[in-house]
């Protein structure tokens, strides 16, 4: 029959050359997976709950306070160092001096005779008194110190006479009673002074004498 042809179209409305189209509106909700085959990926773990994290920020900031802190110390401590070896070396140090021990030195002098020098001449059986004087030319002073008489002759001397007592520097004069030989001759009587126990001190000096003729 001669009717005019009538469009078929597919009950969804699809056009007819047979491309699907999605219809207009937002997707669909629901467990549609992407497109972009991200479907089954676990997301990305995120901060656990309660935990606390440093910023990066205050870490640098502690890290460059004790940096500087460390570099000052070093200045200061190349600062002092030096100055303390310095003053160190120019601190004059103080020189020890070896005590010097001053033994005690004993020594006499001879200051000659005051009375009868040598080769005077007393009279048979007379008594006279023979001075010598003596100096105390050392640091010890003279205590508890005799004149011994050394040998016998025809003229009479006591055994010993006292000396002192006589400081250093002083002078002291010694005296002896004697009492001339009988008969004529010469009388030599030597001394040495001693201590009281009669042991001979000086020992480096020479005896003390007497030196006289019996007319």
């Amino acid at each position: 029959m001669g009717s005019t042809p009538t469009d078929r179209s597919s009950p969804s409305g699809a056009p007819p050359d047979g491309s699907a189209r999605p219809p207009d509106g937002p997707a669909p909700s629901g467990g549609a997976a992407p497109s972009d085959g991200s479907a089954g990926t676990e997301p990305s773990s995120g901060p656990r709950p309660g935990a606390r994290r440093t910023p990066p920020v205050r870490k640098a900031t502690v890290l460059a306070v004790a940096t500087g802190v460390v570099g000052v110390a070093a200045i200061l401590l190349g600062w002092v160092l030096p100055l303390l070896g310095q003053s160190d070396e120019n601190e004059p140090t103080a020189r020890i001096t070896p005590a010097q021990t001053v033994s005690p030195r004993d020594d006499s002098a001879f200051e000659g005779d005051v009375t009868f020098p040598d080769g005077s001449v007393v009279e048979r059986g007379t008594a006279f008194d023979k001075v010598w004087r003596i100096r105390n030319a050392g640091t010890v002073p003279w205590h508890d110190r005799y004149l011994t008489r050394m040998n016998d002759t025809p003229c009479k001397a006591p055994e010993r006479v006292g000396i002192g007592p006589v400081l250093p520097g002083e002078t002291v004069d010694i005296t002896v009673r004697v009492r001339a030989a009988d008969s004529p001759g010469r009388c030599k009587i030597f001394w040495k002074m001693t201590d009281e126990d009669g042991t001979p001190l000086l020992a480096g000096k020479r005896p003390i004498f007497l030196d006289v003729t019996v007319g």
